[in-house]
């Protein structure tokens, strides 16, 4: 099967993971939006509407309103004086009400009979019909339409005392004057924003930009709202054009109060988002791509250059590594991977230093073996020797340089035995505290020769302890004691530190002499390095030896305050270990 290239497979994804969210945040936001502007223009044209029938009603009430007052003083003046019926004169309230109101065509009384005997204005008849007369005996109002363009209101007049029924009192209003104020105060709700007076019989009447009220055909309105719930806004064809359209019933003159407005003006800016989406998910489209691309090589980089690495380093180049990155991450992998082949490098040359030192181990045992028997026989011809010759000083002190030396040979090949031969540890658990007094009593008496100071300062608990060989230990930090006491002046000091870190202790021998310089630290725990004139170079080499058998570190460091500093790790003891 054919594998994908990593750069490929980040392309593929970063597409999938940010246009789809893209398209569905698009098509969300557009359906949202869509639902929100049409609920908002829903409820302002509900609001419009109910509006306009409340106006409309309003000044139906006014007109009964105005009736009512006209018959109370006619009324009260027919029973004060005589009742005046001269046409046109100033007295009447009749002429008052007519004059004032440009709605009123005219307005009049009428006897119980049903004659005229009172009128300002014009167009009301002579004699009421007795159906006309028994309508408003029943009703006490009676509204009568011509259309769309008049409509006569009729009341009773009564008797005050005794609320008998004298007469009648009409009004003949023009509706268009109505209808102008009603269509003419309409707030702005978008340019194709129309509202209608629609009659059921089809007639229209609108209200245009020109201040003129028109009437026309208003069939196919009428077609388009009808089977439709008052009051709700609903959505129909209508002179070619998707609109959305609402209206209330005006039942005083059985007609229709109806609102348009384009669907396309109500969405016209949903549409220039939506389109200003597109545009924006096209731009956001190729900076993904171009991101994306961007990453997937930043990422695949570091891999082709790992190969690559790899592939040179198993040819035999040792050296080869890795270079630095701009990100964080992929230089975390190339250091980490420069580490390793570092560290490997390193445990390579450890493991030939190593197969060397056991072929040192096996050689010096038996050169160990084979130097003995002829040392011991020096040692103790020399002392037969000395014996002899124990009055001559002169010869008595060469006896004593060479007895020296041979006992210095000897313990050069012990420590050379020591350090080819494995360790075997016995170990138990043990106070770090009590390491080191033990360890200080040992080198005691040197320690004195040399004229040092030791001073030991602990900060660990009482129940801290180490599991190790107690011995090796000993030898290991006696070793660290007596170095620190040897590099120092006279009159030195030498101070053992000992602290604990979560589930490690700490032992640190520190020294007052010239500390260490670069190259004496980058070599001072190799086999057979030494600083000191006697030395053989194993003793530190023995230390570190002791404290990885210990699965612990060491290291050595200077003193910010001048001299040298041993730190020795080694893991602390379970509450339950037990001694082997």
């Amino acid at each position: 099967m054919k594998q994908k290239s990593i750069e490929t497979q980040i392309l593929f994804w970063f597409l999938i993971l940010t246009l789809l969210p893209l398209l569905v945040l698009i098509y969300q936001g557009h359906h949202c939006s869509t639902q929100a502007i049409l609920e908002t223009k829903n409820s302002q044209l509900k609001s419009i509407l109910e509006w306009k029938e409340e106006n409309f009603n309003k000044q139906i009430n006014d007109i009964k309103h105005d009736l009512s007052l006209v018959s109370i003083m006619s009324l009260n003046k027919s029973n004060s004086t005589p009742m005046c019926h001269t046409m046109g004169c100033s007295c009447s309230p009749l002429l008052h009400l007519y004059e004032t109101n440009k709605c009123y065509k005219g307005v009049g009384i009428y006897s119980l009979e049903g004659k005229l005997i009172e009128i300002s204005g014009s167009n009301l008849p002579e004699q009421l019909p007795e159906k006309t007369i028994n309508k408003i005996l029943k009703e006490k109002y009676l509204l009568i339409q011509n259309k769309l363009n008049t409509l006569t209101v009729f009341s009773t007049l009564k008797n005050k005392k005794t609320n008998e029924t004298t007469g009648f009192i009409a009004a003949n209003i023009d509706l268009k004057k109505i209808f102008e104020t009603l269509l003419k105060t309409t707030p702005n709700f978008g340019k194709t924003g129309r509202i209608f007076i629609l009659s059921k019989d089809g007639l229209q009447l609108e209200y245009r930009d020109d201040k003129r009220l028109i009437e026309k055909n208003g069939k196919p309105l009428l077609k388009a709202i009808l089977n439709e719930k008052e009051g709700a806004i609903f959505e129909k064809p209508l002179s070619g054009k998707e609109k959305f359209i609402g209206y209330r019933v005006l039942k005083k003159i059985n007609s229709f109060v109806v609102i348009t407005v384009d669907k396309s003006e109500t969405l016209r800016w949903i549409n220039i988002l939506f389109k200003r989406s597109i545009i924006t998910g096209v731009i956001v489209f190729v900076i993904v791509i171009f991101v994306a691309i961007k990453i997937s090589k930043s990422l695949s980089e570091p891999l082709k250059d790992l190969e690559r690495v790899s592939k040179e380093i198993l040819e035999g180049n040792v050296k080869a590594r890795i270079g630095r990155y701009e990100t964080k991450e992929a230089s975390a992998v190339a250091d980490a991977f420069n580490a390793m082949i570092d560290k490997l490098t390193e445990q390579s040359k450890e493991l030939a230093q190593k197969s060397s030192l056991a072929a040192i181990g096996e050689l010096s045992s038996s050169i160990v073996h084979e130097m003995r028997n002829p040392l011991s026989s020096i040692k103790l011809n020399i002392k037969a020797v000395a014996d002899k010759l124990k009055d001559d000083k002169t010869y008595s002190e060469l006896l004593n340089i060479t007895k020296t030396q041979v006992l210095r040979l000897e313990t050069m090949l012990s420590e050379l035995l020591n350090f080819g031969k494995p360790i075997e540890l016995k170990k138990s658990r043990i106070k770090p505290v009590d390491l080191v007094e033990q360890a200080l009593e040992i080198v005691s008496s040197e320690i004195s020769k040399l004229e040092q100071k030791t001073f030991v300062i602990s900060e660990i608990g009482e129940n801290a302890y180490i599991y190790g060989d107690r011995e090796h230990l000993l030898r290991a930090l006696t070793n660290l004691i007596k170095n620190a006491a040897e590099a120092n002046p006279k009159k030195g000091k030498v101070t053992i530190y000992i602290k604990e870190k979560k589930d490690k202790v700490i032992i640190s021998v520190e020294d007052t002499g010239k500390g260490l310089s670069k190259a004496v630290k980058d070599m001072i725990f190799k086999p057979f390095f030494t600083t000191k004139e006697t030395g053989t170079g194993l003793g530190l080499p023995i230390v570190k030896k002791i404290i990885e058998y210990h699965n612990g570190e060491i290291f050595a460091e200077n003193r910010e305050e001048g001299g040298a500093k041993f730190t020795i790790i080694l893991e602390k003891a379970s509450m339950e270990g037990k001694d082997e």
